[in-house]
């Protein structure tokens, strides 16, 4: 789940990029809403401590590993709630 905290904003800034500049509420409203559900992904998951993918597996072993815990838990929480 940590991953999707990442990934999310990202998907949605692209997607964004798409929309014309006459829509400017609704990617207002877009925008309300991904910063909604990002803080109920970190709100209702707070045990997910660290997750690992493997990245590059040639010609040397590269690994993606991101963690959360402690009072990094409680930043990430704080950011998403001003965010929202």
């Amino acid at each position: 789940m940590i991953f999707a905290l990442i990934i999310a904003p990202i998907v949605a800034g692209v997607l964004l990029v798409l929309v014309p500049r006459s829509a400017e509420a609704f990617a207002k409203w877009f925008g309300v809403a991904l910063a909604t559900i990002v803080f109920i992904i970190v709100a209702l998951e707070p045990h997910a401590s660290d997750e690992s993918l493997r990245w590059l597996s040639r010609p040397f072993v590269a690994n993606f590993h991101v963690g959360l815990g402690g009072i990094g838990y409680w930043i990430v929480l704080l950011l998403a709630l001003s965010t929202a």
